[in-house]
């Protein structure tokens, strides 16, 4: 089998080495999916609860439904 140095004759440059991929998009993705979730939950709580529980909570002002 005839396999060729890294930098043989028909290939003079070595093959550069990638960087490894950023994980930013894994934490952003995280960031955003607790966001959404606790945002949709608190929804839902100011959409079914009665006033007078979300008052007693302590919550003074809130947009009307």
């Amino acid at each position: 089998m005839d396999q060729e140095s890294p930098t043989s004759p028909l290939s003079p440059l070595a093959a550069y080495p990638l960087p490894p991929p950023s994980r930013a998009a894994e934490f952003y993705g995280f960031a955003a999916l607790t966001g959404t979730s606790i945002l949709f939950i608190l929804y839902h709580l100011w959409a079914l609860l009665p006033d007078e529980v979300i008052k007693y909570i302590g919550i003074d002002w809130y947009p009307s439904r």
